[in-house]
């Protein structure tokens, strides 16, 4: 009796038989869908019963789904910012401004923005696909290394282990890939932190962000109008219509001289 071949699912770890597309996440196995998973994977995950084994997304990844409404205030999220604890939107760094809120003091803002104006907290973006934004190993009392006097290590300070946290550092020499050089571990909330320039990696998120939701009013726009036009050509021609009717009788003749002779003609 041949053996049916059971093939695990690289995007939610479901196993089921030999097939073309998961049956659980309906991802397709094929080349080019794996490398577009890979390009939108990241450190960020969202909190969904639906999709429970989902991998993270990249920074673009979590600025789409926010700009579509996938995203919102209210959304359980985890990521490079929150130490990869889970907490609600409204207060991550880096995600609550695109939401409308400052992770600072909760307050309404812009999504444009750069700066809360209540508050003045900065407003960035975090797009190290590869960086976790975990600290640094830091041996509680009573566990070998604990030091007392030893100041806290820096809340996002990293080491990386492995280049990918998708594949081990022989596969990926093995295939010929160069990785890229980390970013340097983002600072603590104590530490002063500079303000986004132009070039830097936060204005340029906040600048994707607001050319998304510019070609969302546009295509409103775009929409409205078409449909005002639509909506002012009923109306002319309904009040065309509806003129040519006052006019006429049903025979053809002016109904104003219809009633002028039933007048003048003397009963029979």
């Amino acid at each position: 009796m041949t053996k049916q071949q059971v093939v695990i699912c690289p995007y939610c770890g479901h196993a089921q038989s030999a097939s073309e597309r998961c049956s659980a996440c309906r991802g397709r196995f094929e080349p080019l869908s794996r490398r577009a998973t890979h390009n939108a994977m990241g450190p960020w995950f969202v909190r969904d019963l639906n999709r429970p084994f989902q991998p993270g997304l990249s920074y673009e990844m979590i600025v789409r789904e926010i700009d579509r409404g996938r995203i919102t205030g209210t959304s359980i999220v985890r990521g490079p910012t929150t130490r990869q604890f889970w907490t609600i939107a409204r207060r991550v760094p880096g995600i609550a401004h695109l939401c409308g809120y400052c992770h600072e003091c909760d307050g309404k803002v812009d999504p444009s923005e750069l700066r809360c104006p209540r508050c003045q907290a900065r407003f960035g973006a975090y797009l190290d696909r590869n960086h976790l934004g975990l600290p640094e190993v830091d041996p509680l009392p009573g566990e070998v290394g604990y030091d007392p006097h030893a100041r806290p290590a820096s809340p996002l300070a990293l080491t990386p282990t492995t280049i990918s946290s998708f594949a081990p550092n022989a596969e990926i020499a093995a295939a010929g890939v160069t990785p890229r050089p980390l970013a340097a571990a983002a600072p603590s909330r104590a530490a002063p932190r500079p303000a986004p320039t132009g070039d830097s990696p936060q204005a340029r998120a906040t600048i994707r962000a607001m050319e998304w939701r510019l070609q969302r009013q546009q295509r409103t726009i775009r929409m409205l109008s078409v449909i005002m036009v639509v909506a002012l050509l009923v109306a002319i021609i309904a009040l065309v219509i509806n003129l040519a009717t006052s006019k006429t009788t049903p025979n053809g003749a002016p109904a104003i001289d219809a009633a002028a002779t039933s007048l003048d003609s003397p009963p029979a």
